[in-house]
Formats: C-alpha cells, structure tokens, sequence
C-alpha cells in the first residue's frame, strides 16, 4: 500500500510523440576506458537517451526494522530536462525487492500515461530485471507484481530495459529514500532539488 504521492511536472507539452512496436533489449552500461584500453574505477554519471526517446529511472528503499518502503520514480527527455519527477512512501514492505518492482511499476504507470515517446527505463536492481525478463512463469511470494509489470510492457509502445549502476541513478535513490524516511507532502521539495541540482546525477 503507498500513499504521499509527490509529483513535479515539467513541460507537459513534450511527452507527447509518436508511438512504435515493441522491443525489449537487456543491456549494461557503458564502462569508462583510458585511451590505452584499460578500465579504471571510475564514477559513471546519468547519460541522456536518443533523440526522441524518454528515459525513466526508478528506484525502491527499504526500511528492514519498520517494514516499509519508498520508491522514487524521475523522467527525462532526451535533452535531459524533467518532464517530471515523483516518489511515495511505502506503507506495508516485506523486502528491498518488493520496494524494487513497486518501483518499476509505478515508473511503467507513469510513462504510459504521460509520453507516447519511446521509453528507457533504468534500474540498478538486476534481480528484479531477471525476474521480468525470465521467460518462465512467476511464481514467488512477488509473482503478481511481475505479472503487472509483464502485462503492462505487453504493448505497442517500444521500450527498452537496461540495468545501471547506483551511481547513475542517485536521483530516484534519493527520491525512494526521502519518502522512505519522513513525509513529502510538497512539491516544491522535489523541484527544488531537481532544478538546483542538489542531487548530483
């Protein structure tokens, strides 16, 4: 059950384009390399899509002592601007999974009602991919919750699903974990962080 719902809507106007077929592809992100060839550690950041496309990064929090959850949900077009960012608290949580594909469904929700954009949709939680993309039947504690999210991504809209590191997702993680912790009943709170960049991504 979720409930303090907060939203920040941004240049409504954008969401709006065509619609495609369908198309799930896995993928990683990009790993940083030295002109040598060599791999070092390195911190990765949020990337923008393809022109024309939206991309929507999500994430869960979860409480293990008070049994409750967070999730935070930030869409962004391919110039990298919000269309519109949005987080609720999580009342009744069993575990940082579930919090995960709450998460997910709500960033599906979300983009099927507010772009008609092909979509990217990102998390940093691979199990949770795994358990979507198996092609055998769900059959968890979690199976209805795959189930949704299955039933949802069943159309014609063109998706992608990719797995990122932490890193590149800091904003949805800050999102989750602030509704995790205390009550965001404003959207200026939102806002505020997203337009002055107090959350680095």
């Amino acid at each position: 059950m979720t409930h303090n719902c907060v939203m920040y809507l941004k240049n409504k106007e954008k969401a709006a384009g065509s619609v495609k077929g369908k198309t799930v592809i896995p993928a990683t992100p990009r790993r940083c390399r030295r002109p040598d060839g060599s791999n070092p550690a390195c911190k990765m950041r949020w990337e923008r899509p393809p022109e024309g496309w939206m991309k929507a990064n999500v994430d869960g929090s979860f409480d293990s002592q008070l049994l409750k959850g967070g999730i935070g949900v930030v869409i962004r077009d391919w110039e990298g601007a919000i269309i519109f960012a949005s987080c609720k608290s999580v009342c009744r949580c069993s575990s940082p999974l579930e919090a995960e594909l709450l998460a997910l469904r709500e960033g599906i929700y979300l983009f099927l009602i507010w772009t008609l954009r092909s979509v990217i949709l990102e998390t940093d939680c691979l199990v949770a991919l795994q358990m979507i993309q198996s092609k055998e039947r769900a059959t968890s504690e979690l199976a209805y919750l795959v189930r949704e999210i299955r039933d949802l991504l069943n159309g014609s809209r063109e998706f992608v699903l990719w797995k990122i590191r932490r890193e590149q997702n800091m904003v949805s993680h800050f999102l989750a974990n602030k509704c995790r912790c205390e009550d965001l009943s404003s959207r200026v709170s939102i806002s505020y962080l997203v337009r002055n960049n107090i959350i680095p991504e």
